[in-house]
């Protein structure tokens, strides 16, 4: 007996033991699909916040695979999702764009799903760091030049630049694809082999803040012909530039060819604020769709009417016919009659309304990028989805970060046969914002802009739509007119007289152009064609480059250009577009100058004060060969950047500082300066004139 209980005992530990052991079958399953799903940088682990960062994925598979990767990321709302099928022993590779909003750091979690089921998971990271730029390298370019370095530092140590290479692929998706991107290096003929729709979001780009550097000036037919350079080397494209190095790539000067790009809005000493943020874009829309949340006075006087009803009233009926038993029943139906009457009082609330966007419109010549606010709702609860146009992607809502309340619902984006569409899960009743952006194939406005004498911009607004354009306005150097409505074809010339210098940041010309909104009232009207929710969230998404140094704005309002979303929507445009101001004939004037600042007032790492350079772009027809440096308060030392890509100190005298021609390459001069935090300084307003000698 004791032999057999032995034996027994031995048996269930063998059988325990090979239970806990792995089959080599299924071991050799779950390496598979630990192998199924790689999830890598497009371009660059470098990002700012708002941008959209590009993964490339590659899935293989062992058998038919057929089911999705999504995309998640921290602090967003939006799931990235696109259908897959890869047959056994094949790959799949693809990009997908993810939209941001934080800021320093953004993990993503990269999932693949076959038939329903998790069967991989991948995770990448995306970090911000202030001094540094990325450039991707476009093919033809890239085969013809020696092995480029990975990284390399600007000429004055103003920047760290991560050298890349840009698939073509990646470019096609449209210009959300490249907004990691600070600068692009190509060939003429790497812009001749794009396609139309990656020639469009390369001149998006541009127009959006981007650098073209072109290593030749073989073939510049591919831009359009106001962004072709001229014999100055550089053209200003947009908030964008494009400039003309001559072999200095292929020679493998990148710290000379490369010039710093501005700094990202929340790097900047003047990032964030401005007076044009003025009510949640949220509360126009959903005023214009007539949508809103039940009246509670209403309810208020239905439950005190119920109240008031089944006591008082009820007991002294029925006490007075002798029949307070009856309230067995009369109470119930009551109870049934006030339901009924709520739920049709609530059906009344859900089917008021229509789906509505606010649509900001931002032409180039050639084209126009759109950000669209889609306001959806549910009369009965389920899945609310709008079909997008291709190359279009989601974003989050600048509303969100400026307003602070979270948004009604999580959306996902999904890629899959039918085309591009986002959705939302609702519940009866609610009401959610989708935030969406696009290229369109449209010019709708053109504007040229000049100096035509002291501190006198003026020029021209062409209406190149088919639609009128509406209480169209012009801003400038802190000022702004009216020019009324401009029908299609038609032209309409400006003046603006005495510009301010050095406008202050947190005031605004919006109010001297269009009626002040009140500020968040409900006073607010959205029936006129000016809505301020719009331009609102225009401001909201780039408050540095809402009026950049250097260019005027032009602003016009319809409510009849397409979307290019469904035509269900009831929608409101703001048409926008900027031009650089020309120096004209006269002395440069600081107007005229393109400004940014490339490094910051504040050490990042410590956030202890530090040395900030600001970057001058004077026009390329000005003709002024002797400049200065006008000082304001606070600055004590200034060097500038000489030919030679040496810091050279700079004598200053009664608060002016004399520039060398030598010291502006290609239109381009770099001033570092020193502050002097002793005494008050206004960081809104460090930043020095640039203009001609007055001596």
């Amino acid at each position: 007996m004791r032999a057999t209980w032995v034996g027994g005992t031995s048996l269930a530990v063998a059988l325990a033991v090979t239970a806990m052991t792995p089959m080599p079958a299924v071991a050799q399953e779950e390496e598979t699909r630990d192998d199924a799903l790689a999830a890598v940088h497009s371009v660059s682990s470098e990002f700012d916040g708002g941008d959209h960062l590009a993964v490339r994925i590659t899935v293989t598979a062992d058998q038919l695979l057929d089911g999705h990767v999504e995309v998640r990321t921290g602090g967003s709302t939006i799931t990235v999702r696109r259908d897959v099928q890869v047959a056994g022993g094949a790959t799949d590779e693809f990009h997908l764009l993810v939209p941001s909003v934080q800021f320093g750091e953004a993990r993503l979690v990269v999932e693949l799903f076959d038939d329903g089921e998790s069967i991989d998971a991948d995770n990448l990271s995306f970090r911000h760091e202030v001094a540094r730029d990325v450039v991707g390298i476009m093919p033809l370019l890239l085969a013809r030049i020696e092995e480029p370095p990975e990284r390399v530092t600007l000429d004055g140590g103003v920047r760290r630049v991560d050298l890349a290479p840009l698939p073509i692929e990646l470019i096609s998706l449209g210009p959300a694809a490249l907004t990691q991107l600070d600068s692009i290096a190509a060939t003429t003929d790497d812009l001749q082999a794009l396609g139309p729709d990656a020639l469009d979001a390369l001149l998006t780009w541009i127009d959006r803040g981007g650098h073209l550097v072109l290593d030749d000036a073989d073939d510049l037919g591919a831009l359009p012909p106001r962004w072709q350079p001229g014999d100055a080397g550089y053209v200003l494209a947009g908030r964008g530039e494009i400039r003309l190095v001559e072999g200095e790539l292929r020679s493998g000067n990148w710290a000379r060819a490369v010039h710093p790009v501005a700094l990202a809005a929340g790097d900047s000493p003047m990032g964030f604020g401005g007076i044009d943020v003025v009510v949640d874009p949220r509360t126009t829309l959903a005023q214009r769709a007539g949508v809103s949340l039940p009246n509670l006075s209403v309810i208020v006087a239905l439950l005190g009417g119920y109240v008031l009803l089944i006591g008082p009233v009820l007991y002294l009926v029925l006490r007075r016919a002798r029949r307070l038993t009856a309230a067995w029943i009369a109470i119930p139906v009551v109870a049934v009659l006030l339901a009924g009457a709520v739920a049709v009082i609530g059906a009344s609330w859900r089917t008021v309304g229509r789906p509505t966007a606010g649509t900001v419109l931002e032409v180039r010549p050639g084209g126009a990028y759109a950000h669209a606010d889609l306001l959806v709702f549910s009369r009965s609860g389920g899945t609310e989805s709008v079909a997008l146009p291709d190359g279009w992607v989601a974003s989050e809502s600048t509303a969100v970060l400026m307003f602070g309340s979270e948004p009604a619902a999580a959306r996902t984006l999904l890629s899959d046969e039918a085309g591009e569409s986002v959705e939302t899960r609702l519940e009866t009743g609610q009401i959610a914002v989708f935030n969406v952006e696009g290229s369109r194939a449209l010019e709708a406005v053109a504007v040229s802009a000049r100096m035509s004498g002291d501190r006198t911009v003026a020029g021209t607004v062409t209406n190149t739509s088919a639609v009128t354009l509406h209480a169209v306005g012009v801003f400038a150097g802190g000022k702004g007119v009216l020019l009324g409505d401009i029908e299609p074809g038609a032209s309409r010339d400006y003046t603006i007289e005495r510009i301010i210098e050095k406008p202050d940041p947190f005031s605004s010309a919006l109010g001297s152009v269009w009626p002040d909104p009140r500020f968040g009232s409900e006073t607010v009207k959205t029936d006129e064609l000016v809505d301020f929710g719009i331009w609102t969230s225009f401001a909201g998404r780039a408050p540095s480059d809402l009026y950049p140094p250097g260019h005027v704005r032009v602003a016009g309002w319809t409510q009849e250009l397409a979307t290019g979303i469904d035509a269900e929507f009831l929608n409101s445009t703001l048409v926008t577009s900027l031009a650089p101001i020309m120096a004209g004939d006269g002395p440069l004037q600081p107007a005229a100058v393109r400004s940014s600042f490339v490094e910051s007032s504040f050490d990042p790492r410590t956030g202890q004060p530090g040395s900030p350079v600001v970057r001058y772009v004077v026009p390329p027809d000005a003709t002024v060969e002797s400049f200065e440096l006008e000082l304001p308060r606070g600055i004590t030392d200034v060097e500038l950047l000489d030919d030679d890509g040496e810091w050279q100190e700079q004598d200053v005298d009664d608060g002016v500082a004399a520039v060398p021609s030598e010291a502006i390459r290609s239109g381009s001069l770099l001033v570092r300066f020193d502050l002097d935090f002793s005494q008050p300084v206004d960081m809104s307003l460090i930043r020095p004139i640039l203009r001609s000698a007055t001596s």
